[in-house]
């Protein structure tokens, strides 16, 4: 790119190249002549100091040889001001900067609301431009107040200091953020605004404090927490307030766990004071994170002390400290799937450790009232099953503080369904003299139950010791066995038939002599 700033460029003067300006008009008292090109496609020129017409050409010249510009015309129609000054001695509760650079503003409390006594600002013509020669001109802007806008008159015009007169509305200051637009010119032409903001104070901020959080660690890497921020203000207590302030909470850290990793933020528009929660990362270890939270101002300490004013207003602090705890995951475990003819059952809950440990009703028959004994504990019956079907209890563990938790359900059926066998009768074959009756049954007991054998259909008495192996005739029945001795309906009758005279095997028959 050619241009004549940059040493090594082709165009400057220690490469051989000049450019000349070939004045053809300007107004008297110009001394127009080139001061530099560079590769943002501007060319910049000295001398041009007067109000007027200036009519030119440019002559380039180097080794390749001279071109001259077709005429370039500009009218020049002055210089802009230099910023007023807002930081004036003697006036101490004006602050610079408020929002964007340039502007100023002051902070009164609530003890100014209604008041109808005017508020005065001051501002200084900065001394290198002639205060005879800047015209100043104050006017209300933004969004104002309940009440409307104030007036404004400006006294000291041609002088260096200068003094805005601020009248509010009927009805006197409002709680809210008045601004002002102070234009400033060499006599109306070229000026630049700058913004004023008086804030009156509600002087109703909370402390800025944070409560403290509890996250679950899942064992491996790092995780995140989402931090409520302080209740929004700003543009809240009506749309007036704090406007075009840039507030945000910086977080620092006062303490973590012993090897944990560096936590994180998010950047400054994450954490703005308009926003209500932010995040926190690179949780890496379990343990108790300690940070420190502080209202501040986006640009920092450029910026006058707003903030720290309108918590003095309210006599709070902006900047408190909270805890995020990281805690470890307990995984609950419910048990098993199991199914009885019993209306009770043992709920079988893993220990919660350090954690509590809630066991509830999921779901249930319809018309079933089922209760459960103590919810707190692992292990509680759960009673009142009295309607058959599936009943489903959840096992949850929390965490000391609450940042895990963990669930895990069982069912427990209850069903009074007799063992369905494969037939119902038996008789033994010589020489065998018993017969199996388990053989019949090639199902699979439900979980928790047991296939038992009796003789009779009520299930009294003692049940058959050996089901294997059967030597009486009779009928016979299954049940299935719950724990509780709690029984299914019984199954088919089996008729049972035992020939006597079978001799066992190995045995001789016996030999009559004649």
């Amino acid at each position: 790119m050619f241009n004549t700033s940059y040493t090594g460029s082709a165009g400057t003067v220690a490469n051989g190249t000049t450019v000349t300006v070939n004045v053809i008009e300007q107004p008297a008292g110009g001394n127009i002549s080139f001061n530099r090109m560079d590769d943002t496609r501007r060319v910049y020129f000295n001398g041009m100091s007067v109000n007027g017409l200036y009519r030119f050409t440019l002559t380039v010249t180097n080794s390749c040889g001279s071109h001259t510009t077709p005429e370039i015309a500009f009218t020049y129609t002055g210089t802009t001001p230099r910023p007023v000054n807002f930081q004036v001695a003697g006036h101490p509760e004006q602050m610079v900067v408020y929002g964007a650079g340039g502007t100023g503003g002051e902070v009164h409390c609530s003890t100014k609301v209604g008041s109808t006594a005017p508020e005065i600002f001051y501002f200084d013509i900065n001394a290198l431009d002639n205060a005879a020669n800047v015209t100043t001109v104050v006017t209300p802007s933004g969004i104002y107040p309940p009440g409307g806008a104030p007036s404004v008159s400006v006294s000291g015009a041609g002088t260096a200091n200068r003094v805005a007169t601020v009248t509010p509305p009927s009805g006197g200051w409002q709680v809210g953020t008045y601004k002002f637009s102070i234009t400033t010119s060499f006599s109306g032409s070229c000026g630049i605004s700058q913004s004023y903001y008086i804030h009156v104070s509600d002087s109703g901020r909370p402390d800025v404090a944070v409560a403290d959080q509890s996250v679950c660690y899942p064992g491996t890497g790092a995780i995140s927490a989402e931090i409520p921020l302080p209740a929004v203000y700003q543009e809240v207590v009506n749309s007036s307030y704090f406007q075009d302030f840039s507030g945000v909470y910086n977080f620092s850290v006062v303490s973590k766990p012993a090897g944990s990793g560096t936590p994180t933020y998010g950047t400054s528009d994450q954490r703005s004071t308009k926003l209500t929660s932010t995040t926190i990362g690179n949780l890496t270890t379990p343990g108790d994170y300690v940070f420190q939270i502080t209202a501040a101002p986006r640009a920092g300490s450029s910026v006058g002390a707003f903030l720290p004013a309108e918590y003095a207003c309210s006599g709070t602090s902006l900047t408190s400290t909270f805890t995020i705890h990281v805690e470890n995951l307990v995984n609950a475990n419910a048990g098993s799937d199991l199914t009885g003819a019993c209306p009770t059952t043992t709920l079988l809950g893993n220990n919660p450790g350090a954690g509590t440990g809630t066991w509830t009703l999921v779901s249930a028959p319809a018309g079933a009232t089922p209760s459960i004994a103590n919810p707190s504990a692992p292990n509680t019956a759960a009673t009142n099953m009295n309607v058959e079907g599936v009943y489903r209890f959840r096992w949850t563990i929390n965490s000391p503080l609450g940042g895990c938790t963990s669930a895990d359900e069982v069912t427990y059926t209850v069903s009074s369904t007799p063992p369905a066998l494969s037939g119902n009768a038996l008789a033994n074959t010589c020489p065998a003299t018993s017969v199996d009756l388990t053989g019949l049954f090639a199902g699979t007991a439900p979980a928790g139950t047991s296939v038992v054998w009796y003789n009779n259909s009520s299930h009294t008495g003692a049940p058959v010791s050996d089901p294997a192996a059967v030597s009486v005739s009779g009928t016979y029945y299954a049940f299935f066995l719950s724990t509780g001795e709690c029984y299914s309906l019984p199954s088919a009758p089996v008729n049972v038939t035992i020939d006597g005279s079978c001799c066992a095997a190995g045995d001789a028959a016996p030999v009559i002599n004649p």
